[in-house]
């Protein structure tokens, strides 16, 4: 944060009067013109370096067990892309494991709205440290770059880009059913997809996994994803952590009559944390598509519990935060109080505590 402010209130109004004094003073061309170009080259860089801060801080896993890491492409034939109707849909995983443990609970992760596999990698690590198995999976089309078997990288589709940007659950909440519907669609059946593969291929993560300790994880959407994976299969997941996420799955349609939409009312079958921000946290029962969130928050049902983290925003319980503070506060609408390291071991500390709790 210190080497941020340094730029924003230091090195970039220096710059930019660097570049108006070659601008406006007279003087030979031959100094005015590489001057306004080096002091343009140097403004850039610094901007850059505002946005995307050279160096990282480095987090340590706290768990016993040293860590692989992999990548792995499926397909799944029995879906064509949403996005792409030509193809299969194609999928890319990040895989960390433990190494040379036996018996281990499956983590599948699903990334927020224009994440990567990595979006929530310290997480990632964190957990195959303490004895996890963690299937990250990259949503293509909804991620923001997938690499696919081919080699080649598909970046996020315009048509999610626009879907997302124009979305608006209080304004149109119709709308917003279709666009829940179609993305929910897509995601959970990802989810379900990988989970199978694993079930039913024998191969080196596989015949290392416990398939009756199965943890679901997401962030933003990936958390709704999640959310809706323990909705739909209740008997295979054992638990389920939204980071920051609503019932989108459980949306089946919207009453206009009573202004309001039309949830799933059956119970929710399994174990349950939500873990939320400043970003929503204040607004869970006045926004219509977290009201199970608000009767969660209020249920004495152990099954279900909730987590406030305050001082923060949505992108600071994800790396993004690590990769560009600047740039988390604006999406986040906040600053954050604690830095990114601080926030990402204080989430790790919650999920391992919680699955610890519910013996997983």
């Amino acid at each position: 944060m210190l080497f941020r402010n340094i730029i924003y209130y230091f090195i970039i109004p220096i710059l930019l009067g660097l570049i108006l004094f070659f601008s406006i003073k007279k003087l030979p061309l031959n100094i005015k013109l590489p001057g306004i170009i080096l002091s343009i080259i140097l403004f850039i860089v610094s901007i850059w370096f505002f946005l995307f801060p050279p160096f990282k801080a480095t987090i340590k896993t706290q768990g016993e067990y040293k860590i692989s890491y992999s990548t792995l492409n499926l397909t799944d034939e029995s879906r064509k892309d949403t996005y792409n109707t030509n193809k299969f849909r194609e999928l890319e995983l990040g895989i960390w494991s433990p190494y040379e443990l036996n018996n281990c609970p499956l983590v599948i992760f699903s990334h927020g709205s224009f994440g990567t596999i990595k979006n929530n990698e310290t997480l990632c690590k964190e957990l195959a440290s303490q004895g996890y198995i963690v299937i990250s999976v990259g949503h293509t089309y909804h991620a923001f770059e997938t690499r696919l078997s081919d080699g080649s990288k598909v970046k996020i589709s315009q048509e999610f880009f626009n879907e997302i940007t124009s979305d608006n659950a209080q304004k149109n909440p119709l709308k917003s059913v279709e666009h829940f519907n179609k993305w929910m669609d897509l995601r959970v059946n990802d989810l379900k997809f990988v989970l199978e593969f694993f079930e039913n291929n024998k191969n080196d993560i596989s015949s290392r996994i416990d398939f009756n300790r199965i943890i679901a994880i997401g962030h933003s959407m990936g958390g709704s994803a999640a959310l809706g994976l323990g909705r739909l299969i209740p008997d295979k997941i054992d638990a389920v952590i939204a980071l920051e996420s609503p019932f989108m799955y459980d949306i089946k349609g919207y009453d206009e009559e009573n202004n309001e939409f039309i949830f799933d009312n059956n119970p929710y079958p399994v174990n349950c944390l939500n873990v939320y921000t400043d970003s929503s946290y204040y607004n869970l029962s006045s926004w219509k598509q977290y009201k199970i969130n608000y009767d969660m928050l209020k249920s004495n049902n152990p099954k279900y519990q909730s987590i406030h983290l305050s001082g923060i925003g949505h992108m600071h319980i994800c790396d993004f935060s690590l990769e560009s503070p600047f740039l988390s506060m604006v999406l986040s609408g906040r600053d954050s109080k604690a830095s990114a390291k601080k926030n990402l071991v204080m989430l790790n500390e919650i999920v391992i505590n919680y699955l610890t709790s519910i013996n997983m």
